[in-house]
């Protein structure tokens, strides 16, 4: 039987809108840090709460943008989120004080956990329930581009110092995401009429799919802060381990995705954390060139195993109307690991080296991977049902 497209009109015009704004998000993730530190005179702990402040606003917002979603539909809040995203871009250039910078930063990180909640709430919708997972597997792969070329970018137009001309260029290619996204045609989801409350707010059954996800991305965090370290201490090339690792990433996902539609979560997540130990483990022994890209590429594939598919189990988990908390409580807990890995491995790699941090975050993912086995699996791997 002939299966139904993903690549309709209004995924493809979304799936540019995703990639244009990650284009942008990227832009300005290496670069600010430089502008910060070049132009307001910031120091080392000012430039780490301009990441922090940023994961935390978007951790602030995502109950409630879920929550607006479900209630009041996906076009306001989520073309709402993307407006005020290009918006603060173009505000950067306002910034004459670390103090005002770092405000920015909050309030942009508040736009960022709408629209990406959001987003992927919105193609959830869009695709064919028999191929959501591949659909959002594909869908992932837009960010994942953004983040291969989006820095080297961002570093290319600031290299002479023209942070002018920076914000006015990834706040040019964020108007652009804007205008493709409001030529989208957003399917109508009768609203669940839940009142404001916990429950309204984040889904108890996806709760354990978050917790894999936030030990997932402790991991992760370790390699956003330290990366660039531990490339310096070893002679090795930062820029290299991450092109290899968005190349990898992006072109492992739709084939999850793909696994999962056809035989559930459970292939797809036990191979993405096998490889994800295995891999931290190899980036923790090299010492050069070769074993170093072999890390990256297996990071690489695993994370693009093991994202799309707790996002995807997230989705088929719940009722059409409740697709937007669904996605905000994921990503919560995504966002949360982000913060706390940077956190706890900072202090582990002060403690015993950046070599063994890394070793030891691969380890920890032993413990999702358990805890999916001996206690998700029974029920998480049966629901392969999927709303429609």
């Amino acid at each position: 039987m002939r299966q139904p497209p993903i690549w309709s009109r209004d995924f493809t015009l979304l799936w540019l809108a995703n990639f244009l704004m990650g284009i942008s998000f990227y832009f300005l993730l290496p670069t600010v840090p430089v502008f910060a530190v070049d132009l307001l005179g910031a120091d080392t702990s000012q430039v780490g709460y301009l990441l922090g402040l940023y994961t935390l606003a978007a951790v602030i917002i995502r109950p409630l943008a879920g929550y607006v979603l479900d209630a009041k539909g996906r076009k306001a809040a989520y073309l709402g989120g993307l407006v005020l995203f290009a918006l603060f871009i173009f505000s950067y250039q306002l910034a004459t004080a670390i103090l005002l910078l770092l405000v920015i930063r909050f309030l942009h990180g508040l736009s960022w956990g709408v629209l990406t909640t959001g987003g992927s709430t919105v193609a959830a919708d869009l695709l064919p329930s028999e191929r959501r997972g591949e659909g959002l597997g594909y869908y992932g792969m837009a960010m994942t581009l953004a983040q291969a070329f989006g820095p080297l970018l961002g570093l290319a137009v600031v290299a002479g110092g023209r942070y002018d001309r920076l914000f006015l260029m990834a706040g040019a290619i964020a108007v652009m995401a804007v205008l493709m996204a409001t030529v989208v045609h957003y399917p109508t989801v009768t609203p669940g009429g839940k009142p404001f409350s916990f429950d309204a707010v984040l889904d108890r059954r996806v709760v354990p799919i978050a917790i894999i996800g936030l030990f997932t991305m402790m991991s992760y965090g370790g390699i956003v802060s330290f990366l660039t370290l531990f490339t310096a201490e070893r002679g090795l090339n930062a820029g290299l381990f991450f092109l290899v690792y968005a190349v990898t990433m992006s072109l492992s996902r739709p084939f999850a995705g793909r696994l999962l539609d056809q035989q559930g979560p459970t292939p797809a997540l036990t191979t993405g954390l096998l490889l994800l130990v295995i891999g931290f483990i190899l980036l923790g022994l090299s010492q050069g060139t070769l074993l170093y890209v072999v890390a990256a590429g297996l990071l690489g594939v695993g994370n693009g195993n093991v994202l799309p598919t707790l996002q995807a189990m997230a989705i088929n988990l719940v009722e059409p109307d409740r697709r937007g908390v669904a996605s905000s409580t994921l990503f919560s807990g995504i966002d949360l690991g982000i913060g706390l890995g940077s956190t706890v491995l900072g202090w582990l790699g002060d403690a015993v080296g950046l070599s063994t941090m890394f070793i030891a975050s691969g380890l920890v993912l032993l413990l999702p991977l358990a805890y999916y086995h001996f206690h998700l699996r029974g029920y998480y791997g049966a629901k392969r049902g999927r709303t429609a």
